[in-house]
């Protein structure tokens, strides 16, 4: 870089002060090159030069920086005098165009460059980024309920029935169907699933190698026809298997048993493969159970569940059964009479434990506390767990005292 005084043009860059020379105009309006005395010479063409007149096309060296010359004459148009003339001193930009110190058009285009390239970056970065949250068909995020989604469907087919079992989770919802066309039964049943036990059941189909089977196992069969289809969804996986007519995998088989008895725990329906009169028998001892049960109410606190328990068995043994005895609309009475009596004590005993905890009687809120335990049916009752933390709390103020 250099700056024009008067008709001369003096070097002014302080990296190059080992370099000295001068580029100035005679009155005839060339240009001329004159060495001052450097401590590294000035070459012109690749020859050491003390005072000389340029022409176009020349190269002129000085130290590792070569300058062409484009034109020798004043009035060529190099621009006014007095202001900084570029003479291609400094390195070039690594990006095109040259650099000009003292944020010159060159440096502003370099740095424009470069954040547009940083800009780009980002932008490039922020769609690979929304790309990934974006869930596809078979990469999408279950939320909620331990990210575990099940689709199951069992049929077994003969020349004489055809059995059809079918158990879908989602959204913590537990939804089972049965079908039984040889006595024409038919089932389905939904409830809502305890978060604690969609989690055990994550934790077991993820240690039973379930997602490393392929995708199907196809065998043959002459008079009978049987098939197991099961897709599980846990966060962002998606595996399915299916297997028809043969011998199932182990690592399907200890998923399929697991996925079953969790529905036959949460919902039942296994009462569906017996005959008709055994479920009569079985609902006539609940029935009688929970008549035993009510009587003595008072003798244990966890008597009344048990009679609600009884009640709902009656049900669930004469559900597909027609007709239904006649104790089956007593036994349906029997079950709103308890439940009611229940939500009863559990209040009473609930409202004596929050009067304790407020006069700070410690022993006697430990003690109400543990009867809404017993009292309440089961522990995903969110009552249950209400009062399980409150006699958390009361168990460690006892402690401190």
């Amino acid at each position: 870089m250099g700056r024009a005084e008067g008709n001369d043009i003096a070097l002014t860059d302080p990296s190059l002060s080992r370099f000295h020379c001068r580029f100035y105009f005679k009155p005839d309006g060339l240009m001329y090159l004159a060495d001052l005395a450097s401590t590294n010479e000035t070459q012109v063409n690749g020859a050491p030069i003390q005072d000389v007149a340029l022409k176009i096309g020349d190269l002129v060296a000085i130290g590792e920086t070569t300058i062409q010359v484009v034109n020798d004459r004043l009035d060529a148009g190099h621009g006014p005098v007095g202001r900084d003339v570029d003479l291609g001193l400094h390195p070039k930009n690594p990006f095109g165009g040259k650099v000009s110190p003292g944020g010159g058009g060159g440096s502003r285009r370099w740095v424009s460059w470069v954040f547009g390239l940083i800009l780009l970056l980002i932008g490039v970065i922020a769609g690979v980024m929304v790309w990934r949250l974006i869930p596809s068909e078979n990469d999408r995020v279950v939320a909620g309920s331990q990210g575990l989604e099940l689709e199951y469907e069992k049929v077994q087919a003969s020349t004489q029935t055809v059995f059809f079992y079918s158990l879908t989770l989602k959204d913590g919802m537990l939804s089972v169907r049965v079908e039984n066309l040889q006595d024409g039964r038919q089932i389905q049943r939904e409830q809502k699933v305890d978060e604690r036990v969609v989690s055990s059941l994550a934790a077991s189909i993820d240690s039973a190698g379930f997602y490393a089977l392929n995708e199907g196992y196809e065998g043959r069969s002459v008079d009978a026809w049987e098939s197991m289809d099961l897709t599980v969804t846990r966060n962002r996986r998606v595996h399915r298997v299916r297997v028809i007519n043969r011998i199932e995998p182990e690592a399907f088989r200890e998923t399929r048993q697991k996925i079953e008895e969790f529905g036959q725990n949460e919902i039942g329906l296994g009462a569906l493969a017996l005959p008709p009169e055994r479920l009569k028998e079985l609902a006539h001892k609940a029935w009688q159970a929970g008549q035993n049960f009510h009587q003595q109410l008072e003798v244990r606190n966890d008597n009344l569940a048990q009679a609600i328990r009884s009640f709902t068995e009656v049900e669930w043994y004469l559900e597909t059964v027609e007709p239904k005895p006649d104790y089956y609309v007593d036994a349906m009475a029997a079950r709103e009479k308890a439940l009611r009596q229940l939500n009863e004590k559990y209040e009473e005993h609930s409202f004596q434990a929050e009067r304790a905890i407020r006069l700070k009687d410690w022993p006697t809120a430990n003690q109400h506390l543990r009867i809404c335990l017993e009292i309440l049916p089961n522990r995903s009752d969110e009552r249950y767990r209400k009062v399980d933390r409150k006699l958390m709390d009361v168990q460690s103020q006892m402690e401190r005292r």
